[in-house]
């Protein structure tokens, strides 16, 4: 690939006309051009040169077709363009990949990377020797389109096919890589959204693994139920990817697990990791301190605390932990070969393991594993060389040597249980993937000649896993370690904040219910919500105060309330919201407040909140009358209402048109004030405007037009009683006026009859 120069280098004058896109037409008609030069083009994927078809006169094309054209001057190349047509194209909701590569790279029946080869042993079914199994990288060119069909990516990269035994499967996985002799050193897009790293070394796209021709999503499945906990997994995004304009599938789109994965996540240098995996299979850096680790794991006895602390200078315990929870729930039973794990040199740095390609959970090849007791599994010191070989149980069962974790292992285990694994959140899980996939699945199945019902049969699969997998790993638990039967857990609160039970799970709904063992040691924390401070516990009826509470389960049902009450500021009463705009997009969403004291007053680290966002003000003072403007947009709002002066911002986030509340917050958490509304939205302008009562009460109504921010005004129930009477008087006039000159009209015709 000497021959290639970076994409960025070349000249750009080489135009392709239509653009790259989704057409509804039967066919389209393509115009290349780049003055004074000589242009050659492919249409089956091929990177484009002389020895290409020469461009005379505009083509056409009738089926989705990658367009590549290349121009020369003086023998010179001197730009390259490459262009996906998508025509007639059933719609997706999921992003859509088109790679150009060579069809010959892929495709001959002696070299290509997509073929068995003549070196390919047919009688095992590994098929060692196949031309897949090669870890070549050959050029390719890659066009991402998003949701709405825009190209956000589209470039050069290198492609390898990617995968264990799937690569035995007719629609391979392949990874892409972006590198600096093709152009670009990274893939510059949001691939999983913007809460992910914004550009990637690596990108792979997944056939679903070992879960292809069934549900497809099983990995996914199972990182996402972690996504929350301190374990590294994959982004994903499923997408449909066409190679050379030909429909090759539904794939995931996954990061690499690699050095750039970790330095990306963690921060740290890809330079300065150690990475293994399997037994000490190294991926970089030293063997050094792992082996040290495992010595001194292998020749202690762990039962001692002492030295279960020195073990935590070397491994990420709590990692661990969770990391072999995650496996043994699912019932990987891969779980023993899929392993990587990693520590970054720096003081303190320690071990820590990832968790991926968990396709062989979740009932892969066995529709009843929920039965499976896969901790059993897992800590077999005399397992056999697959699944679960003696050096893959080792670390945990030595650490189940220490009663301390043992106990913590079966507290977590059930907080997971409880929460992440409960058979409502996973089934949840599973109904939102299937209810995004399936408009997908009928052009994968066409495509690969799979039957149908095998998904729908999955998907049962995958529920009757979730469904009584909590069950039975309560039971193997209790037979583990000699417990009791469970019991359980019941929590409720008033909404005035959330729980969060041992560190783990983070209860935010009124009621709340989970499984422990009898003589588990259980802590709940209140975590009041702002405007609220913690008040007291109901435990089976009795009152305790303190803010943490510490018990052993014993009872067969545990019922603690927690009670919490709403705390007001000083200022509350004095400061008040005055109006809110929630629908013009001239101005932007805004908030007023106004001083109804006879005191300046200090807002000091207040907050402006929604129903799910907040804002840090700026510190002002606001004098007595005087109001204050919060923003959404100040640039937006200042240009729609020039002369309001007193304007702060911007929060960013909207409010909803229907239905939602606003709260302001003083710096130690109290209330000030707050307003809730609900209400269904309509085609005309309106603000919601405080109104006075004639009981003293405070209430929003809306008002037409587009506000009077500024003004620090409220409505009284005499304003309204004013403008009701002004309105009824109005209208009783009109309707006077027009009786009377009914009757004088009549008047007059009858007199001219007369006449």
């Amino acid at each position: 690939m000497a021959f290639l120069l970076p994409i960025r280098a070349w000249c750009q004058s080489l135009n392709i006309i239509p653009s790259g896109n989704f057409y509804a037409d039967s066919s389209l008609v393509v115009e290349l051009n780049c003055d004074n030069s000589q242009i050659f083009y492919t249409t089956n994927g091929s990177t484009p040169g002389k020895s290409s078809k020469p461009y005379k006169k505009a083509f056409v094309i009738k089926k989705t077709t990658v367009v590549r054209a290349v121009a020369y001057q003086n023998n010179k190349r001197i730009a390259i363009i490459s262009r996906t047509y998508f025509i007639n194209e059933p719609k997706s909701s999921l992003p859509i990949v088109s790679v150009a590569v060579s069809p010959y790279l892929l495709f001959n029946p002696k070299t290509g990377l997509f073929r068995e080869g003549p070196r390919v042993d047919k009688s095992q079914w590994k098929r060692p020797g196949a031309n897949y199994w090669s870890k070549k990288e050959i050029l390719c060119q890659v066009e991402l389109f998003d949701t709405s069909q825009n190209q956000v990516l589209n470039q050069f990269a290198g492609f390898r096919v990617f995968g264990g035994m799937s690569r035995t499967f007719p629609q391979k996985s392949f990874a892409l890589s972006a590198r600096e002799r093709y152009g670009d050193k990274h893939f510059k897009y949001s691939v999983f959204g913007k809460n992910e790293p914004k550009k990637f070394k690596h990108l792979v796209l997944r056939n679903g693994g070992s879960d292809w021709g069934k549900s497809f999503f099983r990995d996914e499945l199972m990182t996402s139920l972690v996504q929350d906990w301190d374990i590294d997994i994959q982004a994903n995004q499923p997408a449909h990817v066409y190679l050379n304009g030909k429909y090759w599938g539904l794939y995931n789109i996954r990061e690499k697990i690699n050095r750039d994965y970790l330095a990306s996540h963690h921060g740290v240098r890809k330079d300065k990791i150690d990475l293994i995996q399997h037994q000490k299979e190294l991926r970089h850096g030293s063997l050094f301190y792992y082996s040290s680790m495992m010595r001194f794991i292998s020749k202690n006895n762990l039962s001692s605390d002492a030295k279960m602390r020195q073990l935590e200078q070397m491994m990420d315990i709590d990692n661990f932990m969770n990391y072999q929870i995650a496996e043994i729930y699912c019932d990987n039973q891969d779980a023993g070969g899929n392993i990587k794990y990693w520590r970054p040199h720096e003081a303190g740095g320690k071990w820590r393991w990832i968790l991926y390609d968990t396709d062989f959970g979740f009932g892969l090849h066995n529709p009843d594993a929920y039965r499976i007791n896969t901790l059993a599994l897992h800590t077999d010191p005399k397992g056999p060389s697959w699944p679960n070989p003696p050096w893959s149980t080792l670390i945990l069962r030595k650490l189940l040597d220490n009663e301390s974790f043992k106990r913590l292992f079966i507290t977590r285990f059930c907080d997971h249980l409880n929460d992440s694994f409960s058979a409502e959140v996973v089934l949840d899980a599973i109904s939102e993937r299937a209810k995004l996939l399936e408009p997908e699945m009928s052009k994968q199945q066409s495509r690969w000649k799979l039957e149908p019902k095998i998904w729908f049969e999955q998907l049962d699969v995958l529920k009757d896993f979730a469904k009584y997998r909590p069950l039975f790993m309560r039971q193997f638990l209790a037979e583990q370690f000699q417990l009791s039967e469970p019991v359980m857990l019941q929590l409720s609160q008033n909404l005035g904040g959330n729980l969060m039970v041992n560190q783990t799970i983070k209860v935010t709904k009124e009621s709340w219910q989970g499984y422990y063992f009898q003589g588990l040691a259980i802590s709940i924390k209140a975590l009041p919500k702002m405007g609220f401070v913690f008040d007291q516990w109901e435990v089976n009826g009795e009152l305790v105060t303190d803010e943490q509470l510490a018990f052993v389960m014993k009872k067969k049902i545990e019922r603690i309330i927690a009670i919490f009450r709403k705390v007001y500021n000083e200022a509350h009463g004095k400061i008040k919201i005055t109006e809110v705009s929630n629908s013009d997009s001239h101005s932007g969403d805004w908030i007023e407040i106004a001083n109804f004291s006879n005191q300046s007053i200090l807002l000091s680290s207040y907050t402006i909140a929604d129903t799910k966002h907040q804002y840090p003000m700026p510190t002002v003072t606001l004098d007595p009358g005087e109001y204050l403007v919060i923003c959404q947009d100040i640039a937006k709002f200042k240009n729609y209402h020039p002369d309001v002066y007193n304007v702060i911002g911007s929060f960013r986030f909207g409010l909803s048109k229907a239905k939602d509340e606003v709260h302001l917050y003083a710096g130690d958490r109290s209330l000030i004030d707050e307003m809730q509304y609900a209400f269904t939205p309509g085609d005309t302008l309106t603000t919601l405007v405080g109104l006075w009562s004639s009981d003293s009460s405070f209430s929003f109504i809306r008002k037409e037009g587009k506000g009077s921010p500024g003004s620090g005004e409220v409505l009284t129930a005499k304003t309204l009683d004013f403008w009701t009477e002004k309105q009824y008087y109005f209208i009783a006039g009109m309707i006077s006026l027009f009786l009377i000159y009914g009757v004088w009209k009549v008047y007059l015709v009858g007199g001219t009859k007369r006449m």
